[in-house]
């Protein structure tokens, strides 16, 4: 699927067409993230309609989301709601 740019999932939920008011503001925050970064469909979606292969490290995965989001400096709180945020002096304030 990531060869085709999730060309099945696109069929019915692409991401120009896809309403900030029927998404949850992580949601929404999240798929414009991924299209920023010209991520497709399987990069954060593996293992929705179909089981994940062997092997497979999702906390890995989300290592590495965790990473990126930190680098590019986003807010911990636009997924985690109640946290206190980061703690000063650290590059983020």
């Amino acid at each position: 699927m990531k060869e085709t740019d999730s060309r099945e999932c696109r069929n019915c939920h692409d991401i120009n067409s896809m309403s900030q008011k029927l998404q949850s503001p992580k949601a929404w925050a999240m798929h414009q993230l991924g299209k920023k970064w010209g991520n497709t469909c399987i990069d954060c979606h593996q293992g929705i309609a179909h089981t994940l292969p062997k092997g497979f490290k999702k906390e890995a995965s989300m290592d590495a989301l965790h990473d990126r989001m930190e680098k590019e400096k986003i807010d911990c709180r636009s997924c985690h709601k109640g946290m206190a945020g980061p703690p000063k002096g650290d590059g983020w304030n």
